[in-house]
C-alpha cells in the first residue's frame, strides 16, 4: 500500500448516495486527500453532504472539478461515460464506481481518453483490496475451482442494473484476477423475482488450462452472504468476505516416523463440521459420513495429515485501502487495484453472463428485460 504522500492532493466526489458518501468521508478524513467539493445533480443531497463535512457543494460538475487533480465519480451506471468523461476531459484522474460504463465501447472511450492524457483511471471493485480476499489469494497458490456466494437482502437501490452488473460483477472480476487467463466457455443461469430485471443468477465460468469459477448472485436473499472459496492442490480456502476471516485447510504428507496426532485446530475444524451437519437425513445420500476420529483415522492409515487454520482481519477498511492506492497512483505511484482494462474485462465477461442468462430466460417462455 501506498506511503502518506508529501503533499495531500485536492479532490471532489461526484455522487452524494449511499457510496459517494462514503468516498466523501474517507478523503475527509484520510491525510493524503483534501477533498475540496462534493456535487449532486440533486441539491438536497449535495447540501447535505457538504455540510455535514463542512466542504463546498454544488450541482455544477464544472464548479466541482475547478483546483482538484482527483474525482471519484459514484453515480448510477448509466452516467458512467457522460461524468467520468468530463472528468478525464477536466484533466483529473478519476475513480469511478464498478461496473466501469453501461457498455463495453463506453469503456473503451474512457480508456482511450485517459491514456491519451496519462491520466488514472481506476475502477471500484473494492474487493480486491478486502484482506480475506488478499490472504486467500496468496496462499492458494495453483487453483483448479472457485466458488463464490454472494446474497443480499432486497434493497430499492441500483436497480438501474440487474443482479449481474449490481452484484455478481464483484465476484466476476475476482475470478478474472485469481485465474488470470483467458475465458473459455460461460454457462449461466438466471430469473427475476421482484423486479423485471434478473435478481438471481448463476455462472459456471471455464478459463484456459481448465480452471473452473461457479458464482452465484442474488439480491433477494434473507441473509447476506459474500464468501468465496479456492481450492488448489492439497488446499482449500475459504474466505468471507463480510466477517474478514479466511480458513485454510491443507493436506501434507506424515514425514517418515510415528504418525503424529492432528493438530488443535484441525480436531476443532473437524468437530465444528460435524455438529454442523446435525441429524442426518435418511433421504440424503450424502448423509452418513464419517465421524471426525474416523476420518482422522482414515488419513493416518494413509500417512497423511490435516492442517487447519483460520486467521480474522477485523480491523481492515477495503475502501479506505483503495482510496489511498489511487491517491498513490495520482501521484505517480503504481495502481494495485482495478483499472480502466480491469474494468472493461469484467464487464465483458458480465455480459457474456447476461447474454447467457437470457437465452435460458427465453426458453423458459419468460422475454427477459432490456436493463
Amino acid at each position: 500500500m501506498p506511503v502518506h504522500l508529501p503533499v495531500p492532493i485536492p479532490v471532489a466526489v461526484v455522487g452524494c448516495g449511499h457510496l459517494g458518501t462514503f468516498h466523501a468521508r474517507l478523503y475527509r478524513e484520510l491525510p493524503d486527500a483534501d477533498l475540496r467539493a462534493v456535487c449532486d445533480t440533486v441539491p438536497e443531497r449535495a447540501r447535505a453532504l457538504g455540510e455535514m463535512l463542512g466542504v463546498s457543494w454544488t450541482t455544477d460538475l464544472t464548479e466541482a472539478l475547478r483546483g482538484v487533480r482527483a474525482v471519484s465519480v459514484a453515480t448510477p451506471t448509466v452516467t458512467h461515460e457522460a461524468v467520468a468523461g468530463r472528468v478525464l476531459a477536466a484533466g483529473c484522474s478519476v475513480l469511478v464506481e464498478k461496473p466501469i460504463t453501461a457498455r463495453r465501447e463506453e469503456a473503451e472511450r474512457l480508456i482511450r481518453v485517459a491514456a491519451a492524457r496519462g491520466l488514472v483511471l481506476a475502477v471500484g471493485h473494492v474487493e480486491r483490496f478486502n484482506p480475506a480476499f488478499r490472504a486467500a489469494r496468496q496462499r492458494i497458490g495453483a487453483i483448479r475451482f472457485v466458488e463464490a456466494h454472494r446474497l443480499a437482502t432486497f434493497v430499492p437501490r441500483s436497480l438501474d442494473v440487474d443482479v449481474i452488473l449490481d452484484l455478481m460483477i464483484h465476484d466476476l472480476d475476482l475470478v478474472l484476477a485469481l485465474a488470470d487467463r483467458p475465458v473459455e466457455r460461460v454457462d449461466a443461469v438466471g430469473v427475476p423475482v421482484l423486479t423485471h430485471s434478473v435478481d438471481i443468477a448463476n455462472a459456471r465460468i471455464t478459463f484456459a488450462g481448465g480452471i473452473i469459477a461457479n458464482l452465484t448472485a442474488s439480491r433477494v436473499s434473507r441473509e447476506r452472504v459474500r464468501k468465496i472459496r479456492l481450492f488448489g492442490e492439497r488446499r482449500y480456502l475459504s474466505a468471507d468476505l463480510a466477517a474478514r476471516k479466511v480458513e485454510e485447510v491443507v493436506l501434507e504428507d506424515e514425514p517418515a516416523g510415528p504418525v503424529t496426532g492432528p493438530d488443535v485446530g484441525t480436531v476443532a475444524l473437524l468437530a465444528a463440521a460435524a455438529a454442523s451437519a446435525g441429524e442426518p437425513d435418511p433421504a440424503d445420500d450424502t448423509a452418513g459420513g464419517g465421524s471426525p476420529l474416523e476420518l482422522l483415522a482414515w488419513f493416518q492409515a494413509r500417512r497423511l495429515r490435516l492442517r487447519a487454520d483460520s486467521t480474522p482481519f477485523a480491523a481492515a477498511n477495503p475502501l479506505e485501502d483503495e482510496l489511498r492506492d489511487f491517491l498513490g497512483a495520482v501521484a505517480g505511484g503504481v495502481l494495485e487495484g482495478a483499472g480502466g482494462e480491469d474494468g472493461l474485462r469484467a464487464l465483458t465477461l458480465a455480459f457474456q453472463v447476461r447474454d447467457q442468462v437470457r437465452d435460458s430466460l427465453r426458453g423458459m417462455g419468460i422475454e427477459p428485460s432490456p436493463a
